[in-house]
């Protein structure tokens, strides 16, 4: 048995933990806050900065010259960055704290695909990339949020044609019993093996070689993986450096509570 001073001395740092405790989880609970104000505070200036650069570049307060103009167009694709910064932030607070709404409904998770890579289309064709739907034309209908999974869709399908530099992209979209499973393959360099484990964790370091301008926020992929956990599903990676990448997700066709 322990004796009484040590039996005193450990409740005593029992108590001392649950204080610490509590006061982590309190720091934690106003970092979310901090960082949901900040967010939408810096919505408003970001958006009214982007049309006075816009109506500016537009010459519609005066004429410029060419360097004036391309000044203007790094400080337009600088706020783009910001604007994305924050809207990730306030999306993976929301995650974190367990606060991600989902609006469920019946949707063809194809059919979503398919605007995904119409959208992005240009981008990859600007880049001499291939990028198409590789499944049939088969619906896969699934209850999920429309846009969140668009979201999902259109991140990992935007990071496939950033880091390739040729061949293409490919998207398929089956069902595999009670679940819709999606996979974006790419022909990119691959992912070092030793970044794969952390690749879905925020502020990733898997590509930290790739300037910055083309890296994102670093948090693209952490909230790739909360939006599919919240609906019940997984995400995971396979990637072989040299032979290109290729992201898996799968959900519940019934949804996250089917």
């Amino acid at each position: 048995m322990f004796s009484r001073g040590l039996r005193e001395k450990l409740e005593q740092t029992t108590r001392a933990l649950e204080a610490a405790n509590e006061r982590l989880e309190v720091l934690e609970e106003l970092k979310s806050e901090f960082v949901c104000m900040a967010s939408h505070e810096l919505r408003s200036p970001l958006s009214s900065m982007k049309m006075g650069i816009a109506t500016v570049a537009k010459e519609m307060v005066g004429p410029l010259n060419d360097e004036q103009k391309m000044m203007l167009e790094i400080a337009e694709r600088n706020i783009d960055r910001l604007t994305k910064l924050t809207t990730d932030l306030l999306d993976l607070t929301k995650i974190e704290a367990g606060q991600l709404d989902l609006e469920l409904d019946e949707q063809d998770i194809r059919e979503l695909a398919e605007e995904v890579v119409e959208s992005d289309s240009e981008s990859a064709g600007d880049k001499g990339l291939l990028l198409e739907i590789a499944s049939g034309s088969a619906p896969v209908v699934a209850r999920c949020d429309r846009e969140r999974l668009g979201q999902v869709l259109h991140n990992l399908v935007a990071n496939a044609v950033n880091f390739t530099e040729e061949g293409a992209v490919s998207v398929t979209v089956d069902q595999a019993g009670d679940r819709a499973v999606v996979e974006v393959s790419d022909t990119g360099s691959g992912i070092d093996p030793t970044a794969l484990e952390s690749i879905f964790d925020k502020w990733s370091k898997a590509h930290s070689e790739t300037p910055s301008e083309r890296r994102g926020t670093g948090l693209g992929l952490a909230i790739c993986k909360g939006i599919v956990e919240a609906h019940g599903g997984d995400i995971s990676v396979e990637s072989e450096q040299g032979a290109g990448s290729t992201f898996r997700f799968e959900v519940p066709v019934r949804g996250p509570d089917g």
